[in-house]
C-alpha cells in the first residue's frame, strides 16, 4: 500500500540531507527513531481509546 514508498520517500530524503551536508547521520538516525516511535504511539493509542470501535462488526456486507 503506502508503506514502502514513505519509507522509500524518507530515505531518499534523508541520504539527500546528509549528501548536501545540512544533517549529521545521528540528527537522521533520531529523526527516524521519533518518527517511528511516534507512529507506533499514535496508532496504539488511537487503538486504547477507540476500543469499543474496534470489536463492532461492519454492516452492509
Amino acid at each position: 500500500y503506502v508503506t514502502v514508498p514513505a519509507y522509500a520517500w524518507a530515505g531518499s530524503v534523508a541520504y539527500s540531507r546528509m549528501y548536501l551536508g545540512k544533517h549529521y547521520p545521528s540528527d537522521i538516525v533520531a529523526g527516524a527513531i521519533v518518527g517511528v516511535g511516534t507512529g507506533y504511539a499514535t496508532h496504539w493509542l488511537n487503538k486504547k481509546l477507540f476500543k469499543r470501535y474496534y470489536n463492532k462488526p461492519i454492516y452492509g456486507q
